[in-house]
């Protein structure tokens, strides 16, 4: 079974990062084990800079059903970095959003490997 997002919330991702603009976009997807459906959009405080994003975890709620991060890369280039990849390991599902010059949008599993999501309406 593949996990799956709405597109809406994709979208209020990237209006949400393009505001941050030029700095990096952080927050976290909040879902559902068992139909593995991604249903909302978790905002905490960060610290934004325009190559970095972080949160202070003691900050992350005791919430079985937050099962992502998802973050914004302002080159528009959705690719992990080394840090980008350390920080993956703490969820199951992980978004990078290029938003500027490029817009996409990819998903990662734990591991950094690129996983498929459906997007659905």
């Amino acid at each position: 079974m593949m996990w799956k997002i709405k597109r809406n919330l994709i979208e209020d991702a990237f209006e949400a990062a393009n505001n941050f603009l030029p700095k990096e976009f952080m927050c976290f997807l909040s879902g559902d084990n068992k139909t593995q459906k991604i249903k909302e959009i978790v905002i905490l405080p960060t610290y934004n800079g325009e190559t970095f994003s972080s949160v202070d975890m003691n900050t992350m709620p005791l919430d079985e059903t937050i099962i992502g991060s998802l973050h914004s890369h302002p080159n528009g280039f959705a690719v992990p970095s080394t840090a980008d990849k350390n920080f993956f390991k703490r969820f199951k599902i992980n978004l990078i959003l290029g938003v500027g010059i490029q817009k996409n949008v990819r998903f990662f599993d734990n591991t950094a490997k690129e996983i498929l999501i459906e997007i659905i309406d």
